[in-house]
């Protein structure tokens, strides 16, 4: 009997729950939808991110959790650190990690450090341990709503292709819901080999995150003319921050959130997008589906299998929309099952112009012939930019 399409969705291995869901396909709003979120917290946050980068995105968003925590929100970050190394080696910017730590009841903690992760390769004689990360990218609130999909914390994920030639297209879908918002937060619980960054503080260190979320939150609002140009709205935005402390801060610190705010004039896309409008959801069962990270060896096939599942029972059409289009062999073969009883493929993926991993990019052009040979259906698209 062959598999129907809601067989296969009852049998995926995840979290159901029933959820508004909204997908968020600009990058501008992807932005502005976090911002709010953490800004309405209450209770608690839980996040985990593979990059956090350091720019003025990445330093607003530890920024925002850092205000959120003095108003006695529970932060739970976790970053990978491989994915965060230039966040994490920087000097300034791991002392923000440590003071975003000792802001109340906060924990953070980085994956799999790099010291442990060599130190488990050359244990256990294999490249796994350190290629291993956490991919999430969750941010979940209060446990009644939460948002994950491809995209990581940095200016090229937000940003227009006007504003950076490098701003890549990425979608996530926003989740309202106890359940869904649930099993996202214990999705981002802390594995056992995350370290926990120590607290460390100082004033330098939270004047600069208080000017850079303060300075943030007035641009997201349209407190400032952005219609000006960039050197009178640098102005604007830093006499804004500034009269949110209540001491003057150190030149240093002053020179660095100018610095941040240079970037920060060049996102227009994102001036005067809070409050945000109703955005439109959609009420549906959702499967909530996660894959634990081979640090420790153990293989954990869920997403594999719920993949598997969705492919076999595919009648008429496929759409995989991918940055990276590498497979397991039994996804090949599930997709040349496919194409063999007539359904029609289509992949969306990079290719070696716009890619950010050459390494997957030379093994999908490697094995580009087997698959169209094997998958007669298959057409592949790519993006050229």
């Amino acid at each position: 009997m062959p598999t129907t399409e809601r067989r296969a969705f009852l049998e995926m291995h995840g979290g159901a729950a029933h959820a508004n869901v909204t997908v968020i396909k600009e990058n501008p709003l992807a932005w502005s939808v976090r911002w709010q979120m953490l800004a309405q917290a209450k209770e608690r946050i839980d996040a985990t991110y593979f990059i956090v980068n350091d720019d003025v995105f990445g330093l607003a968003f530890l920024a925002h959790l850092y205000e959120r925590a003095q108003h006695g929100v529970q932060v739970r970050l976790l970053v990978d650190a491989r994915g965060t190394l230039p966040l994490t080696a920087s000097l300034r910017d791991a002392q923000l990690l440590a003071q975003l730590a000792s802001g109340g009841d906060v924990e953070v903690r980085l994956y799999n450090p790099i010291l442990q992760e060599v130190a488990h390769s050359i244990v256990a004689a294999s490249a796994v341990p350190v290629a291993a990360g956490t991919h999430e990218k969750i941010v979940a609130v209060d446990g009644k709503v939460a948002i994950t999909g491809g995209r990581n914390i940095g200016a090229e994920y937000f940003l227009t292709h006007d504003e950076d030639p490098k701003a890549v297209e990425d979608a996530d879908v926003l989740l309202e819901g106890d359940a869904a918002a649930i099993e996202l937060a214990r999705i981002s619980a802390f594995p056992e080999n995350a370290d926990p960054v120590p607290p460390s503080s100082t004033r330098d260190r939270h004047d600069l995150l208080m000017l850079v979320y303060a300075a943030m939150d007035a641009w997201l609002k349209g407190e400032v003319d952005a219609h000006t140009d960039d050197d009178t709205a640098i102005l604007a935005l830093e006499s804004k921050a500034l009269d949110t402390l209540d001491h003057p801060p150190s030149p240093g610190v002053r020179d660095t959130l100018r610095s941040e705010l240079k970037q920060l004039v060049k996102a227009k896309s994102s001036w005067g997008t809070i409050p945000l409008v109703d955005l439109p959801a959609h009420a549906a069962e959702v499967r909530i589906i996660s894959c634990e990270s081979r640090a420790e060896g153990v293989l954990d096939d869920d997403a594999n299998d719920a993949m598997i599942r969705a492919l076999a029972a595919a009648r008429r059409h496929i759409v995989l929309e991918t940055p990276y289009f590498l497979m397991t062999p039994r996804i090949l073969t599930a997709l040349e099952h496919a194409g063999h009883r007539g359904v029609h493929i289509d992949v969306l993926t990079n290719s070696p112009l716009s890619t950010d991993n050459p390494e997957s990019q030379a093994l999908f052009i490697d094995s580009w012939p087997e698959r169209e040979a094997r998958i007669p259906t298959l057409r592949v698209f790519v993006d050229n930019d």
